[in-house]
């Protein structure tokens, strides 16, 4: 399908992503997309167990480490906060950072939208990710977000 309409549109421009809803937040969706010479911009869960690369030292016995601290999601860092504001009393923050999913192959270039009902206290979030390591999906000058973002409450 993908390659089909590659081929439909070769002549008039020259992709570089492939956009899509969380139903291509998959592995097999990366390697296909990848295949083609693309780069994919899709969606994962919102509970998706994401990790951050192993920063240690190697031990010097077996494989060495690949996988860090799970992301808590509860708790990001501030190291990791791109922007953070408030309107109409809704908190709205962005983190961006690499992470590593154990269903994909490789890191994974992960924002993570968080807002909160400064009301009521209601939270949803939503995480974004790019395969291109230098795609800045938190730039103000970057509007897919808000294209592809419906965030959900958080059960």
């Amino acid at each position: 399908m993908l390659k089909k309409l590659l081929k439909l549109i070769k002549d008039t421009m020259q992709p570089v992503y492939f956009v899509y809803d969380g139903a291509f937040g998959t592995n097999a969706a990366v390697q296909m997309t990848r295949q083609v010479g693309l780069h994919l911009i899709s969606k994962l869960r919102n509970n998706s167990a994401l990790y951050f690369q192993w920063e240690g030292v190697y031990s010097g016995k077996g494989r060495p480490r690949t996988y860090g601290n799970r992301v808590d999601y509860q708790n990001l860092s501030d190291s990791h906060l791109k922007s953070e504001k408030t309107e109409d009393g809704v908190r709205t923050c962005i983190y961006q950072f690499k992470a590593l999913h154990k269903k994909f192959s490789d890191a994974l270039n992960v924002v993570i939208i968080c807002k909160e009902n400064l009301k009521t206290g209601k939270q949803a979030r939503v995480i974004l990710f790019s395969t291109d390591q230098q795609f800045p999906l938190h730039s103000k000058k970057v509007k897919i977000a808000p294209v592809i973002v419906k965030l959900n409450p958080i059960r």
